[in-house]
């Protein structure tokens, strides 16, 4: 009797480590890849109205557009515009419905 109970033991703890050493060496399933989303950057054209440095923000005044559009930016973008300038903004809206301007390029006024 006490030979089976060892023999049942025995073949108990060789399934335990068999199952133990299959999950140890079997491949891990695959991650699916996350897909990134492009968000595409919106322009628009017209003449600085006001400037924040304090709030990191300014306003456009569109050439054929009713109102202005206010912009925040990074500070060092900010910084460089003035009053009155004739720019196109490169922007993009975020999650809130902010605009967030990534790129500002002066142009000059035609005459």
């Amino acid at each position: 009797m006490k030979k089976i109970g060892l023999v049942v033991m025995a073949l108990a703890a060789f399934a335990v480590l068999g199952v133990a050493a299959y999950a140890a060496v079997a491949p891990a399933p695959k991650a699916t890849p996350v897909k990134k989303v492009e968000v595409k950057l919106t322009t628009a054209k017209g003449i600085i109205t006001a400037v924040d440095v304090k709030t990191e923000s300014f306003s456009l005044k569109e050439a054929n557009a009713a109102g202005e559009m206010t912009f925040k930016g990074p500070m060092k973008l900010v910084k460089e515009l003035k009053v009155g300038e004739n720019v196109e903004i490169g922007y993009k809206v975020l999650a809130d419905g902010k605009n967030h301007a990534v790129y500002v390029k002066k142009e000059k006024l035609k005459k």
